[in-house]
């Protein structure tokens, strides 16, 4: 799919969101993510750091997490450090087990695992949302930013929502 198709699929789909679109572009251009160098994993674990947390802290978080292994941050790494340790990294409990069971997933699945950037955004989705504390907002930036799949549309991102409503009132 060009670049344009997307803009053009999404203004069909969506005559309000083709006006944003539309008002959009002349000022912006045709913006696209920056290509990710991250894992999918590593990728996951930041998006579940920065879940409701400035860039500055949600950063400070991660740089804590890996000072904490001698090593990359990779699934097995992360899957050996207790939960006491990504607490003291500045994680709550509910994403330092999101992180655990993330990471519990990759290291018991590695071949699921690899293939992710191969599988279609519905069976990447029902993957990682089967995993205790990974929603669809988690899985979307992964599929945004990490495997460049433009013409997804996180509809129920927030601050997405009231970027429209804004642009449309």
């Amino acid at each position: 799919m060009t670049e344009i198709d997307i803009e053009a699929r999404l203004s069909k789909a969506d005559p309000d969101l083709g006006r944003v679109i539309k008002a959009l572009i002349p000022r912006l251009g045709r913006l696209r993510p920056a290509s990710s160098k991250l894992s999918p994993f590593e990728a996951l674990v930041r998006a579940i750091i920065h879940q409701r947390m400035t860039d500055k802290a949600a950063e400070t978080i991660y740089d804590r997490i890996r000072g904490l292994l001698s090593d990359e941050l990779t699934p097995k790494a992360v899957s050996a450090l207790s939960h006491r340790s990504l607490r003291s990294a500045g994680l709550s409990t509910s994403k330092a087990r999101a992180i655990q069971n993330l990471a519990d997933w990759f290291v018991a699945d590695p071949r699921l695992a690899k293939s992710l950037a191969s599988l279609s955004d519905e069976k990447i989705i029902e993957s990682l949302t089967s995993i205790a504390g990974i929603g669809i907002w988690t899985v979307n930036v992964l599929l945004i930013f990490n495997l460049q799949r433009i013409d997804v549309v996180p509809a129920a991102d927030l601050r997405i929502r009231r970027g429209v409503q804004l642009a449309l009132a």
